[in-house]
């Protein structure tokens, strides 16, 4: 069990470091709205809008593969840091050199630092927090990607039918909020957990802290990690695959099936935010009760039944309305939150990062794979796309239910001295 640190500097970390989720989302959300944008301004045909869609998301997968370890590696913080340098680079290069060779370059970037960003991020939550705050910090993560995921969907609203100067404000908005971010990250020292078992490792420890790097990373291959990181894997893995959906493709299938415009498709998450917030804060109270197991059960199935209400009674814009509404509120107790609380109390300190940045790069490479043919499916038949969603969220919220169901709840992180004994 960690000893509980004072609960101003928990929040404090919780905040900052919580704002890699917000940048996360927000740049998932803004490229969906700045490349339909594009797409009318320099006439991107289905075939390029997919790749730069897909480019986006195997390259956060890539980042957070290489993030995690890298921060288990080297320190969470110098990584946090570097990484979010890179964010402002790639939006920047985004913002004022739109050609489709650049767009895809940036793109990149901005997925491979965004990535990275996002496992040593919540291990420094996790680890600067006591064992009654973790899970509600991380909870508070995934509200602040909740409001990274609003915040560009407002300024569409606002400016999305104005063009370039429309894309500018939503793309400067992630600008000004990384740089406040990487502000405040600043001030934060590096996780006190991390030094010391960073230190123990290079003393020669036993257990986790070996100096052989490959025998280390082997750990999360056999027991007690193997069964919650395949379980994970496969949950984070299906389940991404279709909230990546909703979040990058939301408003192109409303523009182009619905026939909305821009403005009117990105008011739609909107709409479903009040459900979004009231889910969150419960998943914040109830995960540390007894509970949280059943309400991630339920959630599994509400978010299912969400994604066939297109299915069974149209792809109306009223329609992908409830939808939303029903998917955002079910998703608060069985989608990212509860990987995130799943993935710190599973592994060991110097493995903690880089089995979270598996996880979540299993997830987005599932996603950017689907992303690269949504557009085509939407155009063959837009209702077997929900029908591809609701089926593997079912499978892989069962998955996760099935290896978890019998776990505690006490938000405790691993208990390493028990790990080394």
């Amino acid at each position: 069990m960690n000893k509980s640190p004072k609960k101003s500097t928990a929040l404090w970390t919780g905040i900052v470091c919580g704002m890699a989720s917000y940048i996360d989302a927000a740049i998932i959300v803004s490229w969906g709205i700045v490349l339909v944008i594009y797409q009318n301004v320099f006439s991107l045909d289905s075939a390029q809008f997919g790749t730069l869609s897909g480019v986006l998301t195997f390259c956060i997968a890539i980042g957070a593969l290489c993030g995690g370890y890298l921060g288990d590696r080297f320190g969470r913080r110098s990584v946090f840091i570097s990484m979010m340098i890179t964010v402002v680079v790639s939006v920047t290069g985004m913002l004022v050199l739109p050609t489709y060779a650049l767009m895809a370059i940036f793109t990149a970037l901005v997925g491979l630092s965004s990535g990275a960003v996002l496992p040593v991020s919540l291990t420094t939550i996790a680890e600067a927090s006591g064992d009654k705050q973790r899970g509600t910090l991380l909870g508070l993560s995934q509200i602040l990607w909740l409001f990274g995921a609003i915040v560009p969907s407002v300024l569409s609203v606002i400016v999305g039918n104005n063009g370039l100067s429309g894309v500018k404000i939503i793309l400067a908005h992630i600008l000004v909020i990384t740089v406040l971010v990487i502000l405040g990250r600043i001030m934060i020292p590096e996780s006190v957990a991390w030094k010391a078992a960073n230190a123990a490792r290079k003393e020669g420890s036993g257990g986790e802290n070996t100096k052989n790097k490959k025998e280390s990373l082997s750990l999360l291959f056999r027991a007690p990690y193997l069964i919650p990181l395949l379980a994970l894997m496969i949950f984070y893995g299906l389940c991404n695959t279709a909230y990546n959906v909703f979040g990058q493709f939301g408003t192109y299938i409303l523009v182009n099936v619905v026939k909305v415009d821009v403005s009117t498709a990105s008011s739609a998450a909107l709409v479903a935010l009040p459900f979004a917030l009231v889910g969150s804060m419960l998943f914040m109270k109830t995960v540390r009760g007894k509970r949280r197991n059943f309400y991630f059960f339920l959630g599994v199935i509400g978010t299912s039944v969400a994604i066939l209400i297109p299915v069974v009674f149209g792809i109306t814009f009223n329609n992908y309305l409830v939808t939303l509404a029903i998917l955002f509120f079910a998703n608060s107790f069985a989608g990212e939150a509860m990987m995130k609380v799943w993935s710190q109390e599973s592994f060991p300190t110097l493995l903690r990062a880089t089995g979270q940045g598996a996880v979540i790069a299993v997830g987005r490479f599932a996603a950017a794979a689907f992303a690269f043919v949504v557009p085509l499916i939407i155009v063959y038949n837009p209702a077997l796309l929900f029908i591809i969603m609701a089926v593997i969220c079912l499978a892989g919220g069962l998955t996760a239910w099935a290896a978890f169901r019998t776990t505690k709840s006490e938000g405790a992180i691993l208990d390493e001295e028990a790990v080394r004994s």
